[in-house]
Order: structure tokens, then C-alpha cells, then sequence
């Protein structure tokens, strides 16, 4: 394999990569860790000791900053989400996080973090093209 054939496309682990996830619904992911969200973790991990006056957090509060810091920096977008009355329901971290909290949308969550750790979703397009084009010859 070609050293071409993993390479990062950098832009897409910071803006996001469209990938679907359960009917007509897109979801557009960034890469779990990077930049922003490193720093929105370490900003909202500081923020919740002051306010809870500790020193370190539980393991269920670090996962909430962990849903917190996802909500801002890696689930950016999504396409194809309705309401019950099939209103498209738009994007906003908000709804995100509040998604992400949701005891019954526990798979959208688990989703979404699996795939912003997928190297597959965050490679160059004609990396993609070439394997696909390697594996059809």
C-alpha cells in the first residue's frame, strides 16, 4: 500500500465528513480529539469543577463534558432529520447535546463517536477513488 493511500485529509477532521447514518439522515462528523475539540473539552472540563466546586469529576460527569465538547465540535451538521409531523428539524448544538443526553438516543450518540474515530471517513477523496477503482479492476 502506498503511503498516499493514508493520508489525512485535515479539513475534514476540522469541518466535518457527511456520513449516513440511518434512513435518509446524514450526519456530518468531525474527527473525535482534534483541535477544537480538544480545547472545548478542556474549557467545559474547567468550567464544571468550578461549578460543582470540585476537584475532579465522575466518570458519568466527564462523559456529559465528553457529550458537551461533541455537541459543539464534532456532530457539525446532519441532513434529513424530521419531527414526528415530518418537519425537518435543522441543526444546532443545542438539539445536538440534548440528543446526546437522551437515555433512548443512546445509539445516535454511540454512532457518532465511533465514526469520528473511523480513519475511513477522514482520508482524501481520491484515496477513497483509487481503492474503489483498485478493488472493482
Amino acid at each position: 500500500m502506498k503511503l498516499s493511500a493514508i493520508r489525512a485529509d485535515l479539513d475534514k477532521e476540522l469541518q466535518g465528513a457527511w456520513v449516513p447514518y440511518a434512513g435518509d439522515i446524514v450526519l456530518k462528523i468531525a474527527r473525535w480529539n482534534n483541535e477544537r475539540c480538544q480545547e472545548a473539552y478542556r474549557k467545559l472540563l474547567e468550567q464544571r469543577k468550578v461549578l460543582l466546586d470540585a476537584k475532579e469529576l465522575t466518570d458519568e460527569q466527564r462523559i456529559d463534558v465528553q457529550k458537551e465538547a461533541a455537541s459543539q465540535t464534532i456532530l457539525l451538521d446532519w441532513k434529513g432529520v424530521e419531527d414526528d409531523d415530518g418537519q425537518p428539524i435543522p441543526y444546532s448544538s443545542g438539539t445536538a447535546l440534548e440528543w446526546f443526553r437522551d437515555k433512548e438516543l443512546w445509539r445516535l450518540w454511540n454512532f457518532v463517536f465511533v465514526q469520528s474515530l473511523e480513519e475511513e471517513n477522514f482520508r482524501k477523496e481520491q484515496v477513497r477513488d483509487a481503492e474503489k477503482n483498485s478493488v472493482t479492476s
